[in-house]
């Protein structure tokens, strides 16, 4: 019974790790695409609780983060998470909070180099006044990186989301209309059941 025991603990222990390091992997991957430097700034538009800029704060200690959502209750967090002296990862460069609205950036015009809109485009209303908010704050030559998981068919949504994913094509037409040209264009493999494909693709002002 003991050694039973033992060994389902054992599989269990090396599926999270498995898991762990997968999404490690997969997280390295993406943001080496982002094409950062230290001592850039990044308006992420949409950023929830700033997870995924503490992953990014990780392997580039001097950016400084320009941090976006409708949430008030998700700046919030972000805030307490880099106030306390136990978390893992600060944005030690430091960060602004905004509070947005559903169509529009409270951010000076022509001021921004570099845009992440990870896993929130599909999500805008209005995706057309979004975009043209993008290259209002936008310098010219500025960039935004949009990533978003590839639907595994037409309509397919993430979990509680009201709208559905957009493909590649779906998403690189939004940008082309309001003016944008696309720099790259690439894709992910997830590695892991838990995770799913994607698109990486990067406008250019």
């Amino acid at each position: 019974m003991i050694k039973y025991l033992l060994l389902i603990i054992t599989v269990v222990f090396i599926s999270c790790t498995t898991i762990r390091y997968n999404r490690q992997e997969v997280y390295l991957k993406e943001i080496s695409r982002y094409n950062l430097k230290n001592g850039d700034t990044l308006v992420d538009i949409g950023c929830e609780t700033g997870f995924h800029d503490n992953q990014i704060a990780y392997y580039y200690p001097d950016l400084f983060f320009v941090l976006e959502d409708i949430d008030a209750n998700n700046l919030e967090q972000i805030k307490k998470n880099n106030a306390n002296p136990q978390f893992v990862n600060p944005m030690k460069a430091g960060y602004k909070l905004v509070l947005g609205t559903a169509d529009t950036i409270p951010l000076q015009q022509a001021t921004y180099k570099k845009i992440l809109c990870r896993k929130t485009l599909h999500e805008f209303a209005h995706p057309g006044k979004m975009i043209n908010e993008f290259k209002r704050i936008l310098v010219p030559g500025g960039e935004v990186i949009i990533v978003e998981i590839n639907p595994k068919y037409p309509g397919q949504k993430y979990h509680d989301c009201v709208r559905p994913f957009l493909n590649k094509a779906q998403i690189v037409q939004l940008f082309v209309n309001e003016g944008f040209q696309v720099k790259s264009a690439d894709s992910y493999k997830a590695k892991s059941a838990d995770l799913q494909d994607g698109n990486i693709i990067v406008f250019i002002k």
